[in-house]
């Protein structure tokens, strides 16, 4: 009778601790949807992320990039989209980040940045998460006024920053940030002011997380 106790007491100790592993890896999985204005630092600040938490950056610049280079029928609309200039639909930016979170570097999570940029995406995204058993986003916003971002692109000096493209780039970020904002309750944004140092800013990102993760 003793021996059967112990062995129902090991199995018992064995099965919450295996539960307490499990809770713990799950703990450890990271969602970071970073939003900011053009000139706020976003991808250092997704590379900072990156490198603390091992988790890679998804951006939706390199996925149009590399898949606009291809001879499949989506490289191929994506391609003729990018060279109208015209936006990418949401059936095909859904598409292109499904494909991509579902190879193994992402197991633990990742960054996205420029995506989703309207509600449609962020449901989408949400439901992505969901299968993939990641966790919810969490979102990084970096708020920067519109002079300073405008302050910061003029003195890049990349040649296609011209008044006319950072308006126009600005005010495709007001409306993303928008439809951001308005999709994820405010205990899911974490916002943060960009205007520092990009260390202060990623010392903020960094403490910002971890109380929201714990």
């Amino acid at each position: 009778m003793r021996r059967l106790w112990f062995r129902r007491a090991f199995l018992l100790a064995a099965a919450v601790a295996l539960s307490a592993l499990s809770q713990a890896s799950a703990q450890q999985k990271l969602v970071v949807v970073i939003i900011g204005p053009p000139g706020s630092g976003k991808s250092v600040q997704a590379a900072k992320i990156s490198a603390e938490y091992k988790i890679p950056t998804i951006t939706m610049a390199d996925l149009l990039k590399k898949e606009g280079g291809g001879k499949t029928s989506m490289n191929k609309k994506l391609k003729a989209s990018i060279a109208g200039g015209d936006m990418v639909s949401d059936e095909m930016a859904d598409d292109l980040i499904r494909r991509r979170i579902i190879r193994k570097d992402t197991v633990a999570g990742f960054v996205l940045d420029g995506y989703p940029a309207n509600s449609k995406q962020a449901d989408y995204l949400d439901a992505l998460l969901k299968e993939h058993e990641l966790p919810n986003a969490i979102i990084v916003y970096l708020d920067v006024p519109e002079q300073v971002a405008f302050s910061r692109m003029s003195a890049r000096g990349r040649a296609d920053d011209t008044p006319e493209n950072m308006q126009r780039r600005w005010s495709e970020f007001a409306a993303e940030r928008e439809a951001i904002l308005k999709h994820y309750p405010g205990n899911r944004v974490l916002k943060v002011d960009g205007t520092h140092s990009a260390d202060k800013v990623a010392q903020a990102i960094h403490a910002a997380i971890n109380s929201r993760a714990h």
